[in-house]
């Protein structure tokens, strides 16, 4: 198809992707439309029928590797619930991601299409080689000489042939545009005032664009402005920058967090104080305990051996540690656990061995599926553990220091911990320090809190 064929004003009409109210209410009723089954989730085929039948976008709908690609990068682009079929899908909130993409790499496919002079989905040196007048007209000089070379590095498979996976890879890098373009070819970013421009930052992650950023939409906001933050960190941060604590972030919290200094360093860092305010509160304490069944139950051994088997996918019986994270990840899906290193292995060297082995089996590395259940109550009880640690470390440098262990007299009296007097807070620092390290590591907290009964999540019935 001729890019001169291409009516990019109709194309972009009918992808409404845009923040603004308008296109906000257009979007919602066209994924309803693209939804016949109401479940809140559109699959690949629903939306190459919604292309087709509803948007009646002919050029699009014939642009197969666009949609795939488009689908792709927009299911799973905002973190899914537990429990929910959102992997293979797009959900409502991330329709108009899928739109906006449906839009950018249909722009890529026409211009791959008028490159592959062959017609046949793939280009050749050759091809490239002559379409370099064309790629000087979007933008790109490439000089002859050097042809050759850029098409090798484009060509990452060094299959000889670029494809069209690999030309989207090196176009976006280029910031190709063929389309129509906005604002008259104008940068008003660079006119703008801080306040337009964290406006701006701001209303890029409100990604369904209805004027309202949600928890999903700030983790995605702030893992982008501080790369360096994980994710727990970020969790902390919404729990302290939400201060009407009504679930979402407005302008002016927003505004607050990025320009806070109290912590004596860069924007985003959580001051001593909100880290220890925030630490435990953004765990979800019930939905950790209905991830991990060691109840001594009918309905809870059903649910071990089923989740034992999901995560032994060798079927042999036993779990090594990395079958283990793996499951913790993918399986569970629980980031704080899946974060928290140091409860896993404890948890892992204490269930191992639990039950003895049946001779010339290999269970002394590994759990087997009787020793599953003593693994996530273990689990469970570590990670409680490695909460309280991590509340008490004050400085993030995995250990305790005498002054830190000094100021949470208060919070591990609350925990249940017998405490000494204050002048023999560091007689009972030394007895924890059993390395006499001068610092408290986490398994000798672990050692001396067991003792103690300390006692953070939930109270059971």
């Amino acid at each position: 198809m001729s890019i001169t064929e291409i009516d990019w004003e109709s194309i972009g009409a009918k992808l409404p992707y845009e923040r603004s109210q308008e296109a906000f209410q257009e979007r919602n009723k066209l994924f309803d439309q693209m939804d016949p089954n109401g479940n809140g989730y559109l699959s690949l085929a629903e939306v190459d029928n919604g292309l087709q039948d509803i948007l009646q976008i002919k050029e699009i709908f014939d642009a197969k590797p666009a949609i795939l690609r488009a689908f792709q990068a927009a299911k799973n682009y905002l973190p899914a619930n537990a429990g929910t079929p959102d992997r293979d899908y797009v959900q409502r909130k991330e329709f108009r991601i899928l739109l906006q993409f449906l839009r950018h790499y249909f722009e890529l496919w026409i211009m791959f299409d008028s490159l592959d002079t062959g017609e046949d989905r793939h280009i050749n040196l050759g091809e490239f080689q002559n379409a370099i007048p064309k790629l000087a007209d979007w933008g790109v000089l490439v000089e002859e000489s050097k042809a050759e070379d850029l098409f090798n590095k484009i060509d990452n498979n060094d299959g000889g042939q670029v494809l069209f996976a690999e030309f989207c890879t090196w176009a976006i890098k280029q910031k190709l545009d063929l389309g129509e373009e906005d604002n008259d070819g104008e940068m008003p970013e660079l006119s703008m005032t801080v306040e337009e421009r964290i406006k701006n930052t701001f209303s890029r992650y409100d990604v369904d664009g209805n004027g309202v950023i949600t928890p999903d939409e700030l983790q995605s906001l702030f893992s982008a402005l501080d790369p360096d933050l994980n994710e727990n960190e970020v969790k902390q941060i919404i729990a302290v920058s939400d201060a009407n604590k009504d679930g979402v972030i407005d302008f002016k919290e927003f505004v607050d967090w990025l320009f806070s200094r109290k912590g004596g360093g860069k924007a985003g860092v959580l001051t001593e104080k909100q880290r220890q305010e925030a630490a435990v509160s953004v765990i979800d304490w019930d939905r950790i305990a209905a991830e991990l069944p060691y109840e001594r139950t009918d309905e809870a051994k059903a649910k071990r051996s089923k989740l034992f088997s999901q995560f032994d996918p060798n079927c042999n019986g036993y779990l090594s540690l990395a079958e283990v994270d793996k499951g913790m990840r993918d399986i569970l899906r629980i980031d704080d656990l899946f974060h928290a290193k140091p409860a896993i292995m404890r948890a892992f060297q204490d269930a191992k061995n639990a039950v003895p082995s049946a001779e010339g089996s290999p269970g002394e590395e590994y759990i087997q599926r009787k020793e599953f259940r003593i693994f996530l109550q273990t689990l469970r009880h570590y990670f409680e553990l490695w909460v309280m640690f991590q509340k008490i470390d004050a400085e993030g440098d995995h250990r305790i220091n005498l002054d830190e262990f000094k100021a949470m007299r208060e919070q591990l009296t609350d925990w249940g911990a017998s405490m000494p007097d204050e002048d023999s807070e560091e007689t009972v620092f030394n007895e924890i320090d059993s390395n006499h390290g001068g610092e408290v590591l986490f398994p000798e907290f672990c050692r001396w809190a067991i003792k103690q009964k300390l006692d953070l999540g939930e109270e059971d019935e």
